[in-house]
């Protein structure tokens, strides 16, 4: 069972009323072969508007200012800035506000930074530690041999 918000009953109920009205209309005609710009006209295409009524506030400072009734959500959009805010009542009424941006971005620029985000693949690490272990062992073998003496920076020894 769908759950729809109380202020889109009523346009809810209008656009069935008329669905209906539209489908009755085409029932009481006799049955005829009709041409298909009639048969596109019989339908007329709605745009169903989805998401926030935004309310518009010239400045960051006058958000504040926005009322919201208990248990409802504004959407505000600041128009001297690329800034929106949810303003959000609980049932009893006390108010919470949360502020965003609006930013350009590259998606394929954001691809690309979530690939190097993923780390190392499995295979290119087991091939790290092999050379690792391959530099150490002949990094031993040379001290072992001497070719290589343990010395720092200022032993005088």
């Amino acid at each position: 069972m769908m759950m729809v918000p109380d202020e889109m009953v009523p346009q809810i109920q209008g656009q069935m009323m008329q669905q209906r009205m539209q489908m009755g209309g085409m029932m009481n005609q006799p049955m005829q072969r009709q041409q298909p710009m009639q048969m596109m006209q019989a339908q007329p295409q709605q745009m169903q508007q989805t998401g926030p009524d935004w309310i518009r506030v010239p400045s960051v400072q006058h958000v504040e200012q926005v009322s919201v009734q208990p248990g409802q959500t504004a959407w505000i959009m600041v128009q001297s800035a690329p800034v929106f805010a949810v303003r959000e009542a609980d049932k009893v009424g006390l108010t919470s506000t949360e502020f965003y941006r609006f930013e350009k971005f590259d998606p394929a620029a954001m691809q690309s930074v979530q690939q190097a985000d993923a780390g190392i693949s499995p295979e290119a690490f087991e091939a790290l530690s092999k050379r690792l272990e391959a530099i150490e062992t002949e990094f031993y073998e040379a001290k072992k041999r001497g070719a290589i003496t343990a010395s720092r920076k200022g032993d005088n020894a």
